[in-house]
């Protein structure tokens, strides 16, 4: 062999480690964004327990499974019936846990839970199935077709129990679709329920990044009697906080009165758009963040340290950039390297 096959060679091996590389580093990367989604669930769990175990009766019932645990006992039914498509009720029949109206009303909010994230997806009103099998046409009381409606924002996710809605509860939730339907924003995952605690009648919009399946906000209204409450969500529970945020929103009034307020609301943050600032080192995503572009009001965020410049990570700590259980926020990294638009019109 001469110098030049050998060079040659040399080249060929280069070339194709470069290439693997860089399929590396975008394993890296995707890795990273699903850590940090993983890391950021665990938090929101921990809080969910947390909730849970200070709202829960002295004595109460010791087999109550937690929100996790709940969670993942739905994704394991639907795993194990990939070809089937379920009703919160029959999901409860399968499962053999009581079938009592607020039992199951919890359930339609884990499924409405589930399905931005990626997990579930909804053949029909009201009806739900496993994404990760390819989808097929089955026998069953649910649809089998999707149907796109023309109006897609706060339609009842079950139309046959609807959650022991009152008259003044179905007034205002048909009043609030009525508003909607001329709204001319982006769409975002919404629908009329029940929080957790079934006390309140519940209008839920979730924002994400649907192409990284980030989960950024949950905003939504409580409305009780005559009085309709609005502001940012817990994440798993639906409970609005103890301390109103920025967002938050209240009025009193007539089931039509109610709507067009709570519509009007939805829709200001529905106009706010959204992007997400992202720093890198060595060409990779070290750390992100979401925020409403006109505010500048955060809503998630996410950092690396294995992927950050070395020693940034403690500089950060030092300087006073850290939360809760260590976890380091953005806010002292400065100028972002790349702004992307993630909803809305870009803010140049």
């Amino acid at each position: 062999m001469n110098v030049t096959e050998l060079l040659a060679g040399l080249q060929t091996q280069h070339d194709e480690t470069t290439a693997r590389a860089g399929e590396l580093r975008d394993q890296i990367q995707h890795l990273t964004a699903a850590l940090a989604e993983a890391e950021a669930r665990l938090a929101d769990l921990a809080t969910t327990a947390k909730v849970i175990a200070e709202r829960a009766p002295a004595g109460g019932d010791p087999d109550q499974p937690e929100t996790n645990t709940a969670y993942q006992t739905i994704v394991n039914a639907f795993n194990q019936h990939p070809d089937q498509v379920f009703r919160a009720r029959e999901l409860h029949e399968l499962l053999g846990v009581p079938t009592d109206e607020a039992s199951v009303n919890i359930t339609r909010s884990r499924l409405g839970r589930l399905t931005p994230q990626g997990f579930l997806t909804q053949p029909g009103r009201g009806c739900y199935q496993i994404v990760s099998q390819p989808r097929r046409l089955l026998p069953t009381a649910c649809p089998t077709v999707i149907i796109v409606f023309e109006n897609p924002w706060f339609e009842i996710d079950d139309p046959d129990d609807e959650f022991g809605f009152n008259e003044a509860e179905l007034a205002f939730a048909a009043a609030l679709r009525d508003q909607a339907a001329s709204w001319d924003v982006p769409y975002a995952h919404n629908w009329v329920g029940r929080p957790e605690d079934d006390a309140a009648l519940l209008a839920f919009v979730g924002l994400s990044d649907k192409h990284r399946r980030v989960s950024l906000i949950d905003i939504g209204v409580h409305l009780t009697g005559s009085r309709v409450r609005g502001d940012r969500l817990h994440n798993q529970l639906y409970f609005l906080p103890d301390e109103p945020t920025s967002l938050a929103m209240e009025a009193v009034g007539s089931p039509q009165e109610l709507a067009e307020r709570t519509a009007a609301w939805f829709e200001s943050i529905l106009r706010q758009p959204i992007v997400r600032h992202e720093w890198e080192h060595s060409g990779q995503v070290y750390a992100s963040r979401y925020l409403f572009a006109d505010t500048g009001q955060g809503l998630s965020q996410s950092y690396n340290q294995m992927l950050a410049p070395s020693g940034q990570a403690e500089a950060l700590i030092n300087a006073g950039h850290v939360h809760g259980r260590g976890w380091i926020q953005t806010s002292g990294l400065g100028r972002p390297d790349r702004i992307v638009t993630v909803r809305g019109e870009a803010i140049v």
